[in-house]
């Protein structure tokens, strides 16, 4: 029971890191110069996402 729930616990904290993201995204897009870098950025960050899971 006590390992399940912690588990439960990590997940809802990885949920919250996900729910932050967007506003780093928002800082990103008003510089457009960079926009091929931060999209290179944003796949290297899905690919980690996926390998943690």
């Amino acid at each position: 029971m006590d390992r399940s729930s912690r588990i439960k616990k990590v997940a809802a904290q990885d949920d919250e890191v996900e729910d932050v993201t967007p506003e780093d995204d928002d800082v990103v897009e008003e510089d457009k110069g960079n926009d091929n870098e931060a999209d290179q950025a944003e796949k290297a960050m899905s690919e980690d996402d996926k390998e943690d899971s």
